[in-house]
């Protein structure tokens, strides 16, 4: 495989603006990315909400721009094919017209009759959807029509935001199956986003472990279920069992001042006085994991 997408030193700040204020308040949602990802591989990104999944998956899109780092596609930063990266985002209520016939807009996004019967055939979209209004359809079904709509554009990197979530066990292993197929007859390079380090280890080659807008810990997926030294990647495993969302996020993320290195330190039971001022990467079995005290 080689080299499609390199990020470096990736900085964003969420900017808030205040009426009666003259100075803008920002929030750091993105502190120092760096990463790669190869061309045909899956890349799962992993983490709780708040933690910047979904607006790194925007920066790779660019739909938004990172207010420091490079993002260097295809060994170039500015020779990026047009729609050669597409995000399916997570709300299925929005993702197509629930006014407009089905047929209507998969026509609309496809100029090509035999890539769009490909495509249908390749989602399992049968033909009497396409008289089906959007606001008919199951979640599942605008789901598929949604992804087939990305997939006329021919993306080389299509990114997944949280695919499976609010799905039973049986339509998350279907979804599983689908972007498997996806991947391997499209020949498409695949970024999956969840919170479900379980979940999506059935489907990985590699995988970032995501908090507090940093990465904990990147490497091969069988080693960082296996072999993990980050006391986080350890909460989220034993954590399969229930669904990591805003409602078990303590307020210790916020609490900390952006000069502590470690956004894990207050939660963190390693933790020492020296995670306050920096954090060693320690490069091991094909793990990179930013941890003073690994496991």
């Amino acid at each position: 495989m080689s080299v499609l997408l390199k990020i470096e030193g990736v900085f964003y700040s969420a900017k808030e603006f205040a009426f009666f204020k003259k100075n803008k308040d920002q929030k750091d949602i993105l502190k120092d990315i760096s990463f790669v990802l190869q061309r045909n591989e899956v890349l799962g990104i992993v983490g709780e909400s708040g933690s910047g999944k979904t607006t790194l998956a925007k920066i790779i899109c660019g739909i938004i721009k990172p207010d420091k780092g490079s993002i260097v596609y295809n060994n170039t930063s500015t020779n990026k094919k047009k729609n050669s990266t597409q995000i399916l985002f997570q709300n299925s209520n929005e993702l197509i017209n629930p006014l407009r016939k089905v047929g209507d807009l998969l026509n609309e996004a496809f100029n090509d009759k035999k890539k769009l019967e490909k495509i249908c055939s390749l989602l399992n979209i049968p033909n009497e959807q396409f008289n089906k209004v959007g606001y008919q359809l199951s979640g599942g079904e605008r789901q598929r029509i949604g992804l087939a709509r990305i997939l006329s554009a021919e993306p080389e990197i299509l990114i997944l935001d949280e695919p499976f979530s609010a799905q039973d066990h049986e339509s998350q292993n279907n979804f599983l199956e689908l972007f498997r197929k996806i991947k391997n007859e499209l020949d498409i390079t695949i970024i999956c986003i969840s919170h479900d380090i379980n979940l999506i280890s059935q489907f990985a080659h590699n995988l970032i472990v995501l908090f507090g807008g940093k990465i904990m810990e990147f490497g091969n997926i069988t080693n960082i279920t296996k072999q993990h030294r980050h006391p986080y990647t350890r909460f989220l495993i034993k954590a399969v069992n229930y669904e990591l969302d805003e409602k078990i996020i303590s307020d210790d993320v916020g609490a900390l001042n952006d000069n502590i290195s470690c956004p894990y330190f207050l939660r963190c039971g390693l933790r020492t006085e020296k995670c306050k001022k920096s954090i060693e990467i320690i490069k091991s079995d094909g793990l990179i994991t930013y941890c003073n005290n690994p496991i």
